[in-house]
C-alpha cells in the first residue's frame, strides 16, 4: 500500500470497509479502521491527506474523533459521512459533510474534488509524499478518473507503456505518476525528446560511446538507456525516430542489452520504457513510417488522456490551480477573482493546446488584470491570445469543419437521449461523459426542447 496515495476511513461497521474500498480504489488506497482510538494511534506516527469518518462511531461521534486527532493532523482534510439530513442536523461543528448515498454513487469524484480544492486553497499544504517532484494531477472529471485508475493498475507491472493524447493533456505528468508509484520509484526517471536526436547520433545518444570511438568523442558517454538503468526511460515524440533507428531501438528493448559505440562488450540493462506521443502510431504503421513490431512492443499497456474540451467540469479547478501558481511565482498576495464571465467565455473554446493553453490564458488574464492601466474584459484578453496564435496550414481545413462536427455531435447526443428516453444520467454514462458535461452540451446545442427530460 503506497502511503502517498492512501486515505483513512473510520467506520464501526466492518461490512462497509470493502464496499468503500472498491468505490474509492480508482484514485486512492484505503486504510480502514473500526476503532477510532486505534486509528488515532496510527495518525500520531503517519500523515495522511484525508480522513473520512462516519458521523456516529461505536464509542464516540465522528466530530469528537476529529477533535481528538486535530493536534497531530492539522493539514489533513477531514470529512464526515452522514446517513441523511436528520443525521446532519445533529452535527454542530463545521466539518465538510458527504451523504452516504453520494459516497456510494460518486465517491471517488467527490473525494478527489475535496482534496484538489484543499490543495489549491492551502497553497499545496498536502504533499502526496516527501518527494517534491511527485506529480499533482488536478481534476475530478469521470474521463480523467478512468485514466488515473488505469495508471494505478499499470504501476503494478514492469511492462512497457504507451501514453497517447493531444498536445498539452499531461502525458509527461502521467509518465512520472506511473514511475513514482511503481517498484522502480527509487530508480532514475529519464526523459528523452526523440525529436532532438539526429539519426547519425542515435546509437551514441541511446547506447553510449567510448572516448575516442569517433571524431568528437572526447569523453565516455553512458547513453540514455544506461542512465535509466533500474528505472524508467521515457521516450517523448517517439514518432520522430527514423525507420532505420527504430530497428536498433527495438533490439535494445527486446533483449535489454546494448553495445556502446566503440565497445565490443554487451552491457545488460534493466529499463522500463514509457512512450508518450500525440501522433496516431497505428496510422504511421499503416503508412510505413513506423515499424509494426516496435509498435506492438511499446503498446503492451496503453493510456489515452482526454482533451480538455471533454473535461469541462475541471476548468474551474485547473484555473484556480494556475492562478495560485501565478500569484506565488510573482509574490502577489491580492486575490483576483475570475468571475462567472471568465468561465462562460472559455467554455466555448476548443482548446487545441489543452491544459497548457488554459494555463497561458489564466496567466494572460491575471497579468493584464493586475496591470492598473488595463481594464480588459475576458473577450478582449482572448482576442490578444488569438493574435499570438499561428494556425498551421494543415489545420485550416479542419477548422472549416467545426460547424459540421458540432452538427454531428448534436445529432449523436439527440439520438442517444431519445434511445434512453431523455434520462440524462443514463445517456451520459452511455456517451462516456459526466452528467454535468452532458447538461452543458444539451444547453449549448439547444437540445432542451427535444423531449421531456429526466435529470435524475
Amino acid at each position: 500500500m503506497s502511503m502517498e496515495r492512501t486515505i483513512v476511513y473510520v467506520d464501526s461497521l466492518k461490512k462497509n470497509h470493502q464496499r468503500f474500498k472498491s468505490i474509492l480504489s480508482c484514485y486512492f488506497d484505503l486504510k480502514s479502521f473500526s476503532d477510532p482510538n486505534e486509528c488515532s494511534e496510527e495518525l500520531k506516527s503517519h500523515k495522511y491527506p484525508l480522513i473520512l469518518s462516519t458521523s456516529q462511531l461505536r464509542t464516540m461521534s465522528g466530530s469528537s474523533f476529529f477533535k481528538l486527532i486535530e493536534p497531530y493532523t492539522p493539514h489533513s482534510v477531514k470529512i464526515l459521512i452522514c446517513k441523511n439530513s436528520q443525521d446532519k442536523l445533529k452535527i454542530s461543528e463545521n466539518y465538510p459533510i458527504i451523504f452516504h448515498s453520494e459516497l456510494k454513487k460518486n465517491g471517488a469524484k467527490i473525494i478527489k474534488n475535496f482534496i484538489d480544492q484543499f490543495f489549491i486553497k492551502n497553497n499545496g499544504v498536502i504533499r502526496w509524499q516527501d518527494r517534491a517532484d511527485f506529480p499533482v494531477i488536478i481534476g475530478s472529471s469521470e474521463s480523467l478518473l478512468v485514466q488515473i485508475e488505469q495508471a494505478r493498475k499499470i504501476c503494478r507491472y514492469t511492462e512497457n507503456v504507451l501514453i497517447t493524447g493531444e498536445t498539452g493533456t499531461g502525458k509527461d505528468l502521467f509518465a512520472r505518476y506511473i514511475h513514482l508509484l511503481s517498484k522502480r520509484k527509487n530508480g532514475p526517471y529519464h526523459l528523452v525528446n526523440c525529436a532532438s536526436i539526429h539519426p547519425s547520433l542515435f546509437e551514441s545518444e541511446f547506447f553510449g560511446h567510448l572516448k575516442g570511438s569517433f571524431t568528437g568523442a572526447l569523453d565516455n558517454n553512458q547513453g540514455h538507456f544506461f542512465k535509466a538503468n533500474n528505472g524508467t526511460l521515457v521516450l517523448d515524440e517517439i514518432s520522430e525516430i527514423d525507420i532505420y533507428s527504430q530497428a536498433k531501438l527495438l533490439r535494445a528493448i527486446e533483449n535489454q542489452e546494448i553495445y556502446p559505440v566503440g565497445s565490443q562488450k554487451i552491457r545488460k540493462i534493466d529499463t522500463r520504457i514509457i512512450t508518450i506521443t500525440n501522433k496516431n502510431l497505428s496510422e504511421l504503421v499503416k503508412g510505413g513510417t513506423f515499424r509494426r513490431d516496435l509498435y506492438h512492443r511499446l503498446n503492451f499497456l496503453t493510456l489515452h488522456l482526454p482533451p480538455l474540451r471533454n473535461r469541462i467540469d475541471d476548468l474551474k479547478t485547473l484555473a484556480e490551480f494556475f492562478k495560485n501558481n501565478f500569484l506565488r511565482k510573482y509574490s502577489q498576495e491580492v486575490d483576483v477573482s475570475f468571475g462567472s464571465e471568465f468561465f462562460e467565455t472559455i467554455k466555448e473554446r476548443y482548446f487545441y493546446g489543452n491544459i497548457r493553453e488554459l494555463e497561458s490564458i489564466v496567466y494572460k488574464f491575471l497579468a493584464l488584470r493586475n496591470a492598473k492601466q488595463y481594464e480588459n474584459s475576458i473577450e478582449e484578453i482572448l482576442e490578444v491570445d488569438k493574435q499570438s496564435v499561428i494556425i498551421p496550414q494543415n489545420e485550416i481545413s479542419s477548422l472549416s469543419l467545426k460547424k459540421k462536427i458540432s452538427k454531428l455531435q448534436a445529432q449523436h447526443i439527440a439520438d442517444s437521449l431519445k434511445v434512453n428516453r431523455y434520462n440524462v444520467s443514463r445517456t451520459a454514462s452511455q456517451l462516456g461523459m459526466s452528467r454535468q458535461n452532458l447538461q452543458y452540451l444539451i444547453k449549448k446545442l439547444n437540445l432542451k426542447d427535444q423531449g421531456k427530460f429526466d435529470d435524475s
